[in-house]
């Protein structure tokens, strides 16, 4: 029989500096299952980009201070069905701006000075709905997440929209009241990887348990 294949991963660049755009489209080009599909510098054309070819990964390369990506990031996140964003970064994980990215909704953050393998990897991961973010970066995110209830923002997004689509579907099915090992069988991913999430998903809607997050999922009107 006839080997089939998959599509590949399809992704949306983003990068304000043309010659680096050129070297990112380079290195991605050794992933024979990844396609970058559109490329753009302007922040502006981000979502009409996205609903135009709805790729399955957005690459951002964030430069520090640039808080104009960040808030194409957050408009990102208001849209129903946005693919997950990587963060390619420069600057330390736990750079205020990078931290800034993870609160707008970045499934992970990965920096240049890594090998091209594991830009890959990375892109990857995210596409199958998971997180790439390193423990220590993950600790900080989460206590500051927590810490929002007593300084909220002004902005701050609807808690429903704060979720990626993979955390909505484990909060759905925490509601139906599944057990951790029967939502791994089910998405086919690991245990260990919806405990992550739902570390995530906890501090995010500012939960503490599952009653909490099956109650808040109904409120949300997630089933």
């Amino acid at each position: 029989m006839p080997e089939s294949h998959a599509p590949p991963i399809s992704i949306l660049l983003i990068e304000r500096l043309m010659m680096l755009r050129d070297a990112v489209r380079g290195l991605i080009g050794n992933g024979p299952d990844l396609r970058i599909v559109a490329e753009t510098g302007d922040y502006t054309d981000v979502v009409t980009l996205m609903e135009e070819h709805q790729p399955d990964v957005m690459l951002f390369h964030l430069h520090a201070g640039d808080d104009d990506m960040v808030a194409a990031m957050v408009t990102v996140m208001t849209h129903p069905d946005h693919p997950p964003m990587l963060v390619l970064t420069s600057d330390s994980p736990e750079s205020a701006t990078n931290r800034s990215a993870l609160h707008a909704g970045a499934s992970g953050l990965i920096e240049m000075k890594e090998p091209t393998e594991t830009l890959l990897k990375a892109i990857r991961c995210v596409h199958l709905g998971e997180l790439w973010i390193d423990r220590r970066t993950t600790a900080m995110v989460v206590q500051e997440l927590r810490q929002q209830r007593n300084n909220p923002g002004k902005d701050q997004l609807h808690p429903k929209d704060m979720l990626s689509p993979r955390e909505k579907e484990i909060v759905a099915k925490v509601a139906a009241g599944l057990s951790t090992e029967a939502i791994a069988e089910q998405l086919f991913i690991s245990e260990k990887t919806v405990r992550n999430h739902l570390v995530s998903i906890y501090a995010k809607l500012d939960v503490s348990n599952r009653i909490q997050l099956a109650l808040c999922a109904s409120k949300m009107g997630i089933t």
